[in-house]
């Protein structure tokens, strides 16, 4: 490959962090605090070959479900999800996502297999 290329590709994943991460997350705040972790991956995860109003949405009730669960508080609450295999959580996700809601049962599928992947 062409080093040009190279380095025009480096200065734009630079541009990218400096103005699309950068500006919004500390990454020394996101190491020391899962649940920022967990909202900024939740935040780049949704956004899939959609419209960004939809992919928005999604996001917005997926974090409203998560919030009901008290996820944010502690990983201790994500534990008590995971012993019940997450039923109880894809069972909130599907009361407002899927089909004839907003979103798709993969956007389900995601969340509760980052937080599989999480506990």
């Amino acid at each position: 490959m062409n080093v040009e290329i190279l380095h025009k590709v480096e200065a734009y994943s630079k541009r990218y962090m400096d103005e699309f991460v950068f500006n919004k997350y500390n990454p020394k705040e996101m190491l020391a605090d899962w649940w920022l972790g967990l909202q900024f991956l939740i935040h780049r995860s949704f956004y899939q070959a959609r419209r960004d109003s939809v992919s928005k949405r999604v996001e917005e009730v997926t974090m409203q479900v998560l919030n009901i669960h008290n996820i944010g508080i502690s990983t201790h609450k994500i534990d008590s999800l995971k012993n019940n295999g997450y039923l109880e959580l894809e069972k909130d996700l599907k009361g407002v996502i899927g089909k004839g809601k907003i979103g798709k049962e993969r956007d389900i599928k995601m969340i509760i297999s980052i937080l599989k992947y999480l506990s």
